[in-house]
């Protein structure tokens, strides 16, 4: 009902268009109609996955990215594409013991237990998180889970565009748990999963079955490989980190202008210099709200 605003869906955005450095529109595909959207700026708030995309496809990027693409090159900005943040995730799955007791209609996590890592300065750094289901690529089963997600990693995935064609899916390294301290606070996190689990409320209720019926050995450590049991926690950021002026890796300034042009804005999960210890949900509606703020009175 907003008379400045229109949504326009099922519409997939190829790239932003150039009249020299200065952003002027987005060309757009909508049901194999390609057409044009004219604007004096242009805001990406397509997520830390589909933003670097399309920056790259516009011509923003790291050169040989760009020139690897075949797009014509409009600002050489390293940053852009160069790394994935996420927050790895490791569990255990557990077989109830009461029909009845997990159901699939259930939210998948109803609570959080947070704890602090020894080796991190964020306190609270780690998400204890007891799962209603336990979720499968293809299907959902009723069992439950005890997971941890680890706030603070330092491991740093990689995230490729193979072609310049806008509907090609990207490729994604998330290279998770590769730093040895992301892993020693994985074990860490998994200790005291051991310990929950063996507590008599918990024991009563349901008994691990993956990645072993005994997962833990006497002094709760895992008896399983890490990589048998880890995942993403679903929160990719940094793939366009704003940062200072003199910062090499920053792609846009403290506001979200991209470097190297003018009118062209990032506001989204793809901003944040590093990761946040918590879900990037919040601090990602703060960019909303706070670069909504700023872009009533923006000055190229």
């Amino acid at each position: 009902a907003r008379p400045n605003l229109a949504i326009v869906p099922n519409t997939l955005v190829r790239r932003v268009r150039f009249r020299g450095l200065r952003a002027e529109g987005i060309e757009c595909e909508r049901f194999g109609r390609v057409f044009d959207l004219d604007a004096d700026r242009v805001v990406l708030c397509a997520g830390a996955i589909a933003t670097p995309g399309i920056l790259q496809r516009s011509g923003v990027g790291p050169r040989g990215e760009i020139e690897r693409l075949g797009v014509a090159l409009v600002a050489d900005v390293p940053g852009v594409g160069a790394r994935l943040l996420d927050h790895p995730g490791v569990a255990i799955f557990f077989l109830p013991r009461h029909a009845g007791f997990s159901s699939v209609s259930h939210p998948l996590i109803q609570t959080v237990a947070r704890i602090s890592s020894r080796a991190s300065a964020c306190p609270n750094d780690v998400q204890i998180q007891p799962g209603s289901f336990v979720p499968l690529p293809d299907s959902e089963l009723a069992g439950v889970t005890l997971a941890a997600c680890i706030g603070k990693p330092r491991s740093v995935g990689r995230i490729r565009f193979p072609t310049a064609r806008a509907a090609d899916p990207p490729r994604l390294d998330s290279r998770l748990l590769e730093d040895p301290s992301d892993q020693d606070e994985a074990r860490a996190a998994l200790r005291f999963i051991s310990r929950l689990a063996r507590t008599r409320v918990i024991s009563a209720l349901a008994r691990p079955v993956y990645p072993r019926l005994a997962p833990f050995d006497d002094e709760g450590n895992l008896r399983a490989a890490l990589t048998r049991m880890t995942g993403s926690g679903y929160h990719p950021c940094g793939t366009v980190p704003m940062g200072a002026e003199d910062d090499p890796d920053a792609a846009t300034d403290g506001r979200g202008r991209v470097r190297g042009t003018l009118g062209l804005y990032v506001a989204d999960a793809s901003l944040m210099p590093t990761i946040p210890s918590a879900n990037t949900n919040l601090a990602t509606l703060m960019i909303g709200e706070r670069f909504g703020e700023w872009l009533r009175t923006a000055e190229d």
